[in-house]
């Protein structure tokens, strides 16, 4: 986690023009019974700027889920 929130720093630091994206591989914990970026965002929420697109990579079907301010804010259930 200390490096996803490096990355972070790094994301506040770039220019507002830039795309910023956060790929990320899928990884389910049955402990938590959620995805370890979905974690993140949930512990991290106030690391993130707004304008990152993370991106959870699923490597046995190839499948991407893409997260962008909206999306956190309905796995946080945060009103603007």
């Amino acid at each position: 986690m200390r490096i996803w929130n490096e990355a972070m720093y790094y994301f506040h630091l770039a220019p507002p023009k830039m795309k910023k994206y956060f790929f990320v591989q899928m990884d389910f914990s049955q402990k938590r019974c959620k995805t370890l970026l979905k974690y993140y965002i949930e512990t991290y929420y106030h690391f993130i700027p707004k304008d990152v697109i993370f991106i959870d990579y699923y490597i046995e079907n190839g499948n991407v889920d893409e997260y962008n301010i909206e999306n956190i804010k309905q796995i946080l259930k945060l009103k603007d």
